[in-house]
């Protein structure tokens, strides 16, 4: 059923934090389901290599929940920010009646700092999963970027299908 899928698919993103939580910053901040893919927001450390002094940003990732394969196969992440200014995010919620996911987001770290400032954005499920077709086409049929993951398994150079 749906509903065992997505738990079984938690169940393994939390078992994935917590061996990693001792090296690599990772805060779930929402999930959301839109046909039979799971979309989770979260706050992490933008580069895997320094772990002493490293620097946040906002991601949103996604998997599928109907592979009979692991997840890992269908897990995909990019950042997500709004604006130039506010890139980490406080909150958000998904209107499943207007396919659009609404994230509260401030432009620092600190909560409490008198320099805090808060936007609203929205995005159109649409402009998400397009989002996400050009990373995959820009890494499998173009052969740009990195296969990214680095902090599951070796990070790799994405390679052309062409």
């Amino acid at each position: 059923s749906r509903q065992s899928a997505l738990q079984q698919s938690t169940y393994t993103l939390r078992l994935l934090n917590i061996r990693l939580i001792k090296d690599f910053f990772l805060s779930y901040i929402y999930g959301f389901e839109h046909r039979n893919i799971s979309y989770f927001l979260t706050i992490q450390q933008s580069d895997i290599h320094h772990t002493r002094t490293y620097k946040l940003q906002t991601k949103i990732l996604r998997f599928c929940q109907t592979l009979k394969q692991s997840i890992i196969k269908s897990y995909i992440e990019i950042p997500i920010t709004c604006g130039n200014n506010y890139h980490y995010l406080v909150t958000g919620k998904f209107s499943k009646e207007k396919n659009i996911f609404y994230g509260i987001f401030r432009n620092t770290t600190l909560a409490n700092s008198s320099h805090t400032g808060h936007a609203v954005c929205a995005y159109s499920i649409h402009s998400i999963r397009e989002a996400f077709f050009q990373t995959i086409k820009r890494c499998i049929v173009d052969g740009k970027g990195y296969r990214g993951l680095g902090f599951i398994s070796p990070d790799t150079h994405c390679v052309s299908n062409k």
